[in-house]
């Protein structure tokens, strides 16, 4: 069922410049109050394929909290939660601009304090944005590793056959240095020296870099005391709080400093091998 969504006489109206901005608030309200009947409905419709209302919020609870990827299909959802998710995302556009022309209504008795408290809140709306954004497109790259470890996990062209259920196969001996050799260190007590720099970056600029105590096998950075993985994790939840998933791989994301260089701390040898 596709439902037409009432906002062209607004839209039309801002565009043009053809109403004052009482008047195009006015429109925009209007507007605004069809849409939310139209979201209602698609509410209403998308219960007829649940067994109950449990089921239903569960369903629209994560499209509501964010529904901007679902809208342009960056998550793959069914066409009729879909619209639903796009409904919202034309109902928080339509919020923006009806809060934009509020502003210009009452632009001219502002105080200079209130037009600086304005401008602080734009900021932060702007800074929001860019956090969805982000989460975005952290969502893609996931996916796009994801995508690469089944092509690498899937069998090539040639390839001996796998070994029947139950059966263990036989590695050759060769093979079994290699995969030995892949993974380094676990171990922060046998990784790392005391007062070595730990470091983690989110983008390009957003790091931390903490000092591993050797007597407590600790990162500590800030007055806290961290495990590698906490480090890391712990970053990326004050950076990025809008990223749902905080599944982390510390010792591929990591870097620790030796002799003057940073290094990853994905495959570090132990300090005695070293």
């Amino acid at each position: 069922m596709d439902i037409t969504i009432p906002i062209a006489e607004a839209v039309g109206a801002e565009v043009l410049g053809a109403e004052e901005p009482s008047s195009l608030l006015e429109s925009l309200n209007h507007s605004h109050r069809a849409l939310c009947e139209t979201i209602k409905l698609h509410r209403d419709n998308f219960s007829d394929f649940c067994e109950d209302d449990e089921e239903r919020d569960n369903a629209l609870k994560p499209i509501e909290q964010d529904p901007e990827p679902y809208s342009n299909g960056t998550i793959k959802t069914r066409p009729i939660l879909k619209k639903y998710a796009k409904s919202l995302c034309e109902k928080l556009e339509l919020e923006e601009r009806m809060e934009a022309t509020e502003e210009s209504l009452r632009d001219t008795d502002l105080t200079p304090q209130q037009v600086k408290l304005d401008m602080k809140r734009y900021v932060a709306m702007s800074e929001k944005k860019i956090a969805n954004q982000q989460e975005q497109i952290e969502r893609l790259n996931d996916k796009l590793v994801q995508l690469s470890a089944r092509r690498q996990l899937a069998p090539q062209p040639g390839a001996p056959a796998p070994a029947a259920e139950g059966c263990a196969r036989a590695v050759p001996r060769a093979t079994q240095k290699k995969q030995t050799g892949v993974k380094g260190c676990r171990d922060m007590a046998k990784c790392f020296t005391h007062k070595q720099r730990i470091r983690h970056t989110i983008g390009i600029n957003k790091t931390w870099i903490g000092i591993y105590d050797s007597s407590k096998n600790i990162i500590e950075y800030d007055g806290k005391a961290f495990t590698l993985n906490k480090f890391a994790r712990t970053h990326i939840k004050l950076e990025r709080p809008h990223r749902r998933c905080t599944n982390v791989n510390a010792w591929k994301d990591c870097e620790c400093e030796k002799d003057g260089k940073w290094i990853s701390t994905v495959s570090l040898q132990t300090k005695a091998t070293v």
